[in-house]
């Protein structure tokens, strides 16, 4: 039992931080296709975008989260994840802005709720996590790769919440502090177009499985 709760809390955490420490709004403009394919036809259709993608022109300023697309990308996450992550459902409400300064400086700000439930083994397991405050850092980027680094997370506040058929769960101690470390994604491909900005990253949920990639959406 302990696995697939990790797996749920770690979900619901990750998302957090992701949408709170990296670059965005999770899956594409559009939901069609997989992660990778969408993140390939946003940067096709951008032929004044620098060679990789983007420009540091295109992505300065302030972007919002796009959660009706971050929500969508996880839905394809778990489905790509295999059969401990096919009965997993994810909702995704709250609103998060990320700044790209000219100079280097990034900052978010996060006000986000994420839930995760799933089936095993009879039994319903839930999960909520919430994500308040602010985060800063540096922003760098070279070609087509945004690479994020010194992120401070000190003002950001991360809780998560669980029930096992409806009654209290502790939440494996250290689950917040490991989505904290593992989350953002400091390095990933990224398109740009005025109105929106794409991420791509590979990641995996945790140590056992395997590298999935996902694209984040912001919008202006």
């Amino acid at each position: 039992m302990r696995r697939p709760l990790a797996l749920a809390t770690t979900a619901a955490t990750a998302l957090l931080l992701t949408t709170a420490c990296t670059g965005g709004g999770e899956a594409e403009p559009t939901a069609s296709g997989s992660p990778s394919e969408s993140a390939s036809a946003t940067a096709e259709e951008t032929p004044d975008a620098a060679a990789g993608g983007a420009s540091e022109e295109c992505i300065l300023g302030t972007w919002q989260v796009d959660t009706a697309a971050l929500q969508e990308s996880m839905a394809q996450l778990f489905a790509l994840g295999g059969e401990e992550l096919s009965g997993m459902s994810m909702t995704v409400t709250g609103e998060g802005t990320y700044e790209f300064a000219e100079g280097g400086a990034f900052s978010t700000t996060s006000d986000m709720t994420s839930g995760v439930s799933m089936s095993v083994e009879g039994m319903e397991i839930v999960t909520e996590g919430t994500s308040t405050g602010t985060m800063t850092g540096t922003w760098a980027l070279e070609g087509d790769q945004l690479t994020l680094s010194d992120l401070d997370t000190s003002g950001l506040t991360v809780t998560t919440t669980g029930t096992m058929n409806g009654d209290p769960i502790d939440i494996p101690e250290g689950s917040a502090e490991g989505a904290m470390q593992a989350a953002p994604p400091t390095a990933s491909t990224v398109a740009c177009t005025e109105d929106t900005l794409t991420l791509t990253t590979t990641s995996a949920l945790d140590e056992s499985s395997e590298p999935l990639s996902i694209s984040y959406t912001l919008r202006r």
